[in-house]
C-alpha cells in the first residue's frame, strides 16, 4: 500500500468511527423520525433512503450539529417549513439528488449561520431565483 494509500484508509477509518460524526443509509427506511441520531452529532449524513418528508422539528436536538447531508433520496419531496429549526450551528446544508419538487416560504429561516446550501439535482432548481426574491433567505 502506498504512503498516500496508507493515510486515505487512516482517514477514512477515523471518520467513520468519530463519535461526532453520523452517517446512515438503509435502503428501506421510509421515515426520518425513525432514525436515532446522537444529539453530539457534528456531521450528518442521511443518504440512499426511502424517505419522502421531513416533518417539522426534525433535527431540533442537534445544536451542535455544523453539517448535515441528505442527499441521494430520490423519493424525498416533501419538507415542512420548520423541518431545519433548531439548527443554528449549521454552516452546510446538503439537499442534493433528492426529489424535492418545492421549497416553501421560510423554510430557510432558522438557518442562520448556513453558509453554503446545495440542491443540485433537485426539481426545485428553478425556483430558487424567486425564492431569493421573495426572501425565504436572510442576507446581511
Amino acid at each position: 500500500m502506498s504512503h498516500i494509500g496508507y493515510i486515505l484508509s487512516l482517514f477514512v477509518i477515523s471518520s467513520m468511527t468519530d463519535a461526532s460524526n453520523f452517517f446512515y443509509t438503509n435502503n428501506n427506511q421510509d421515515d426520518i423520525t425513525q432514525i436515532d441520531i446522537p444529539t453530539n452529532s457534528k456531521y450528518v449524513a442521511i443518504y440512499n433512503t426511502k424517505i419522502t418528508f421531513i416533518p417539522a422539528f426534525s433535527f431540533q436536538t442537534l445544536s451542535n450539529c455544523t453539517r448535515i447531508q441528505i442527499s441521494n433520496n430520490r423519493f424525498l419531496d416533501n419538507i415542512e417549513k420548520q423541518a431545519f429549526a433548531g439548527l443554528e450551528s449549521v454552516e452546510i446544508l446538503d439537499l442534493s439528488c433528492n426529489g424535492i419538487k418545492e421549497l416553501r416560504f421560510g423554510m430557510f429561516l432558522h438557518l442562520d449561520g448556513c453558509l453554503e446550501l446545495d440542491l443540485h439535482a433537485d426539481n426545485c432548481v428553478p425556483q430558487i431565483l424567486d425564492i431569493i426574491q421573495e426572501g425565504m433567505f436572510q442576507f446581511s
